[in-house]
């Protein structure tokens, strides 16, 4: 018996051995500094509740957040900053995490821009959104802008 313990803890050692390198792997690649995708503009302003959370991939809850299990509930964009809310293995609205995209940063981690693509679609269907809505205010203005020149040439 204790030839077949210490086989089994050669066994165990080495399987951890190998998965300790590919760990470092992993986390070397969740934290490599890839292209900021986008810089948003300051007027663009993003708050959204998710109705049915995103789930975010275990290796990066455990690495980031040092969570079994997180979800992204929510996304807010303002003045250039994007912050994630997330549920967790707690039930609550429990992590909190906030990144610049401001026009002087380069780069983010890939962790990061995997956050971004996860939340991509509902972010893109709310900006489209606020597109036509910007869009319908500038042409407003642009009415308003005339009818007081109209009124300017009237009265000269």
């Amino acid at each position: 018996m204790s030839e077949e313990v210490e086989q089994n803890m050669i066994v165990l050692t080495n399987i951890i051995k190998v998965y300790n390198i590919t760990s470092a792997s992993l986390r070397d690649v969740l934290r490599s500094s890839i292209p900021i995708p986008f810089h948003p503009d300051p007027l663009l302003t993003v708050s959204l509740t998710f109705e049915e959370p995103i789930m975010v991939d275990k290796f990066i809850s455990i690495e980031i957040f040092n969570k079994q299990f997180v979800e992204i509930s929510g996304v807010r964009l303002l003045d250039q900053e994007i912050t994630f809310y997330f549920n967790s293995e707690d039930g609550e609205d429990s992590i909190e995490y906030t990144f610049s995209l401001h026009d002087n940063i380069n780069d983010i981690e890939l962790w990061q821009y995997y956050l971004l693509a996860k939340a991509a679609p509902k972010l893109k269907e709310y900006i489209e959104g606020e597109h036509e809505e910007a869009k319908k205010f500038i042409n407003f203005l642009i009415e308003t802008m005339q009818k007081i020149q109209e009124k300017r040439n009237i009265e000269e």
